[in-house]
């Protein structure tokens, strides 16, 4: 069902494959030996504007003595909150700005403005899911461990409520990730008191963080409390709301393919580039959605690099898509709706069991596998055990 062979499905030899990983170094190279002061501005101008939008916005909420003022308020939080979630504290985060040795922009120093403990956070993302990418039993970003985005998921009952899930984690992302985050910080945990020990820090980044929006904001705005309250709580669902809209267009839409744990056997860094354009998806966006974004509209050369600077991307992207053509591999991407909608539909048509479902498990929009090349009939013959039964 998912791809068990890499090369096989994206019909490239040894040889091309090593070239491929060969000019992805080079542009890896270019960016490192060209990042400097240009790519230091961008970063703290962003980081000025972020705040300085926050700054407005929760003196427009509380000074506004209007209905619309305060949904202009609101909006505007929101839009300052998503800017800190995904261009600063995810970019942060992975390291793209850790070149300056700037104490206050550095990965192991900046917590963003969510629920979730940052380190664990980037064990989670970082680690389990941009090293193993889509490679099932591995990455648990694969349906976040509650959704089946993969026919290898076998169906269960428990599915029939996949859309109201769905649903219910787009409002509540930030909580998602958060606990996402510790679950992995305790799977990997030696013994309880390292567990004990990670559960205490994400305890304490929570209580700082209801603090923070729903007592000490309310409590400076005196007799309107009621305003800055709502307007924190609704700032939040909508930051929820784009920041998983967002991602799920970067992992979820078809032509997103997963992988077996079979695809990683001796795999090489060439190799390792491969799976990871197979596994991600673009969507199409300007200068204002992709900086709205954190530029994770460019989500196949945020996984190929995700440690160069998000600024970089559009003009990575320009020339990882001139690969693609040289090598000819898809290359996904589509409109913003598109990509998200078609996310929804995996989501929605997986939550029922497979015998509802016309496509193969092998030729599925949104799961895929290089079986799909091989006739019928050779897949039979190669199905052969040595006693000559089939092993199916």
């Amino acid at each position: 069902m998912a791809i068990t062979d890499v090369a096989l499905y994206a019909h490239l030899s040894r040889e091309d494959i090593d070239a491929l990983g060969a000019e992805l170094d080079a542009i890896r190279q270019d960016i490192e030996d060209s990042r400097g002061e240009r790519d230091a501005a961008y970063i703290r101008r962003s980081i000025r504007f972020q705040r300085t939008l926050e700054a407005a916005s929760r003196l427009l909420i509380l000074g506004s003595r209007s209905k619309v003022g305060w949904m202009l308020g609101t909006a505007s939080l929101a839009v300052a909150k998503s800017i800190e979630n995904m261009e600063l504290g995810h970019n942060i985060g992975h390291g793209q700005w850790d070149w300056m040795n700037d104490p206050e922009i550095h990965s192991n120093t900046w917590e963003w403005d969510m629920a979730g403990v940052s380190s664990q956070w980037r064990y989670s993302h970082n680690y389990r899911h941009h090293v193993f990418t889509n490679v099932l039993g591995v990455d648990d970003d694969i349906g976040f461990g509650i959704m089946r985005v993969t026919r290898d998921d076998p169906w269960q009952r428990k599915y029939l409520i996949q859309p109201l899930r769905n649903l219910l984690l787009a409002v509540v992302f930030e909580w998602g990730i958060a606990l996402h985050g510790l679950h992995a910080e305790h799977e990997r945990a030696a013994n309880e008191a390292q567990k004990s020990s990670q559960t205490k820090a994400f305890l304490g980044k929570v209580r700082r963080q209801v603090a923070k929006d729903y007592l000490l904001a309310p409590a400076f705005s005196g007799k309107r409390w009621r305003r800055t309250l709502a307007a924190n709580a609704a700032a939040n669902v909508l930051r929820n709301l784009w920041a998983y809209a967002v991602i799920f267009c970067g992992h979820f839409p078809d032509g997103a393919e997963k992988f077996t744990e079979d695809a990683m056997t001796e795999e090489t860094r060439s190799d390792w580039y491969l799976r990871q354009m197979l596994g991600s998806a673009n969507f199409d966006a300007g200068r204002v959605l992709a900086f709205a974004s954190g530029n994770l509209c460019y989500q196949i050369e945020h996984h190929l690099f995700p440690d160069l600077p998000s600024n970089r991307y559009p003009q990575i992207a320009e020339r990882v898509r001139a690969l693609c053509d040289k090598y000819d591999l898809p290359y996904t991407t589509g409109s913003f709706a598109r990509q998200f909608l078609l996310s929804q539909r995996t989501i929605i048509k997986l939550a029922v069991p497979d015998r509802f479902l016309i496509a193969t498990s092998d030729d599925a929009p949104e799961t895929a596998s290089e079986r799909k090349f091989v006739p019928a009939s050779g897949s039979a013959n190669r199905s052969q055990s040595t006693s000559g039964q089939p092993e199916w």
